[in-house]
């Protein structure tokens, strides 16, 4: 289809300039925040450019073009905007996302986001205590290229999905190691109370 109508081949689609004006527009703060924030934006700073566009078999390419035009404008006006930028989308990615709050607010979502992304640290950190395994390298390595995706374009809900799994291991691994120590505990804790009392 895209070869037929946009005359160049796209695997997949061909939205990077709209990705990139999502997560670098002048208003942004690095989420994609609610569709009726999207639509102020794309009103505001992209509409009159696509009005002034002619019908034609590229009027896709066009279009989102005019928003990379728009993306890379405020990237070239505020250059030092990119670092707290990137800082903003990637707490709002291992966080939650408040601007989004139809979605990450939900009591369903903060329930189901912040015991385990509690627990992924400590199991982690518990991870590099005993030694990094191959498996801890491929998560890490999945972890930092999700970052940097992020970083480059933009925060939404559905893209914690692709690490989601991965933390609910780690979440695991910190119970078990959790309920390890507490029940290797529990038979020295008695063993100390016998002696105590002068059982042999």
């Amino acid at each position: 289809r895209n070869e037929v109508v946009l005359h160049n081949f796209i695997p997949v689609a061909n939205s990077m300039g709209y990705s990139l004006w999502k997560g670098f527009n002048s208003e942004t703060m690095g989420s994609t925040g609610d569709e009726a924030t999207i639509a102020r934006w794309e009103a505001e700073q992209v509409d009159p450019i696509i009005s002034k566009l002619k019908p034609s078999p590229y009027l896709e390419n066009d279009i989102d073009e005019a928003f990379q035009q728009v993306a890379m404008k405020a990237i070239a006006e505020n250059p030092l905007r990119l670092l707290p930028l990137s800082l903003s989308k990637l707490v709002l990615y291992w966080t939650i996302d408040w601007y989004d709050p139809s979605i990450t607010l939900r009591p369903a979502y903060l329930l189901s986001v912040i015991p385990v992304s509690l627990l992924a640290v400590w199991g982690i950190f518990l991870a590099l205590r005993r030694g990094v395994t191959t498996f801890d390298k491929i998560a890490f390595g999945l972890f930092l290229a999700q970052s940097l995706a992020i970083v480059v374009y933009s925060v939404q809900a559905r893209y914690r999905m692709n690490v989601e799994p991965l933390l609910a291991i780690y979440a695991g691994k910190a119970i078990a190691a959790t309920l390890g120590m507490l029940l290797r505990r529990a038979p020295q804790k008695r063993s100390d109370s016998n002696e105590s009392a002068g059982y042999n």
